[in-house]
């Protein structure tokens, strides 16, 4: 019985650790835990952002490095891409999320929800400025009302 028991509290142990581990990862969609002070959203210059693209896209967004990424099935993760009307959502300073200034409109880093948007490309003339360095790979329009 004694061999059980240990057996038992070895068991219930490795359970602890393990649900301690899996507390201790970033939440739904996994970004960084403490968004860099450099976090910028890439926002499209006025002309793109006047003709929205209506695909929906449901999951969540995630600050990786200096951008926001956003976090769909299956972990793709394209750079997002914001018409000019967006911001970063901050509190005390830090940023939290993202919200549309027209509407008031927020979303939470991590916070499902479904976007309107698609697939592009974030070339000179479709976006503002320069896509910061260290921010790369696919990209996608993403907005909400």
């Amino acid at each position: 019985m004694g061999s059980m028991t240990q057996a038992r509290r070895l068991r219930n142990s490795l359970a602890l650790m393990l649900l301690s581990a899996v507390a201790g990862c970033s939440t739904a969609g996994g970004g960084d835990r403490h968004p860099s002070s450099q976090l910028r959203l890439v926002k499209l210059a006025p002309a793109a952002s006047s003709i929205l693209l209506t695909a929906a896209a449901t999951g969540t967004i995630a600050p990786r490095g200096k951008c926001v990424y956003f976090v769909g099935a299956r972990d793709h993760r394209p750079l997002a891409l914001w018409p000019a009307y967006f911001e970063l959502d901050t509190l005390r300073g830090a940023p939290v999320g993202v919200r549309n200034t027209l509407t008031g409109t927020r979303v939470a880093f991590g916070e499902p929800h479904t976007f309107g948007g698609g697939n592009m490309e974030a070339l000179p003339g479709i976006v503002l400025e320069p896509v910061p360095a260290g921010c790369s790979g696919p990209a996608m329009m993403l907005y909400f009302d």
